[in-house]
């Protein structure tokens, strides 16, 4: 099969790429041309230089491709406006050549972030949209933008919604470890709600199904591990990993929300957010999901543990000379 990967050199897809290219899938990578490739080219990609949001770019590299598999994301810290330039506009852009190229089907990879602070636990697909920061409002809204192509054109479209993705090659995580390990968290409350990651494996067995499964057409999936666990068994997994007692400070969690949410107020005409509003929502958000359709329509089974994915990816932290051995 030849499959179209947009945000080939990010995290997830450093980790789709060569399990496609493993399965003998023909894989073309649209990449920014300020992206190093070489690494997706050592294993046989064919790189097209461009932009999800240059229409021109996107339809040149759809041409001739059976599937497409989006990914492509801006910095979490970018505006809103670069927000919805890439995950909306690249959307748009991906939906539309995908059509003009008669492409059979495509996985478009969202955000279990759309649902914003979860009312009721554990969210399934069926969860209302709620997003509150501008990730989550764009991620929101190119979910919009699928679902008309879907009822326009009946586009053969499978949405993924990853919770919070961690492993080698998760940059976002790298500053938890490293406070973790040095004994320095810093954490806004008690840190008792429910967590729930996916560990970048399990997402990419998820993306592959997705690719493939026949009832999966017209679908979305909440895809997560096994079940929840309190958001300190977290901390305390990352610390055991590394030979650490897990030793935090505590802020708290309603002293900071007394100063992120109006300061967000205020800044939201600007497309902006507070500082701190990334780590309020981090350590006071609950994060427990129904993933019994993954299972039952995909066929999608958890299979790293989150001691196991947190200690490769500590080891993978440690090679690279982010955290010391």
């Amino acid at each position: 099969m030849r499959v179209l990967v947009t945000g080939a050199t990010g995290f997830v897809g450093g980790h789709l790429v060569p399990a496609l290219i493993e399965r003998d899938h023909e894989v073309l990578a649209l990449v920014r041309p300020d992206r190093d490739a070489s690494a997706l080219e050592a294993l046989g990609a064919r790189v097209i230089r461009g932009d999800v949001t240059d229409p021109v770019a996107v339809e040149t590299a759809a041409r001739g491709v059976e599937t497409v598999v989006h990914l492509a994301v801006p910095r979490r810290v970018a505006t809103l406006r670069h927000h919805r330039a890439v995950s909306v506009g690249g959307a748009e852009n991906v939906m539309a050549s995908a059509r003009a190229a008669g492409v059979a089907r495509i996985v478009h990879c969202s955000t279990v972030g759309v649902y914003g602070r979860l009312r009721s636990l554990p969210a399934d697909e069926a969860t209302p949209f709620r997003p509150e920061t501008a990730y989550q409002v764009a991620k929101a809204e190119a979910e919009g933008v699928v679902q008309r192509h879907e009822r326009r054109h009946g586009a053969h479209v499978v949405v993924v919604r990853p919770t919070m993705v961690y492993g080698p090659g998760d940059l976002a995580s790298l500053k938890l470890y490293r406070a973790i390990l040095s004994g320095r968290l810093l954490s806004v409350g008690r840190a008792s709600q429910p967590w729930q990651g996916v560990y970048v494996d399990d997402l990419v067995q998820a993306l592959l199904l997705a690719l493939t499964t026949r009832d999966a057409v017209g679908e979305s999936f909440v895809i997560a591990d096994s079940g929840a666990i309190p958001q300190v068994d977290v901390f305390r997994a990352i610390a055991a990993a590394g030979g650490a007692r897990l030793r935090r400070s505590v802020v708290p969690a309603w002293l900071v929300t007394a100063a992120v949410v109006p300061a967000n107020a205020a800044l939201r005409p600007l497309g902006r957010q507070a500082p701190f509003t990334k780590s309020l929502h981090f350590f006071t958000h609950p994060r427990s999901f129904d993933i019994s359709k993954a299972q039952r329509v995909l066929g999608y089974r958890p299979r790293v543990a989150l001691e196991e994915g947190v200690r490769r990816t500590l080891a993978w932290y440690r090679e690279q000379g982010y955290v010391p051995r």
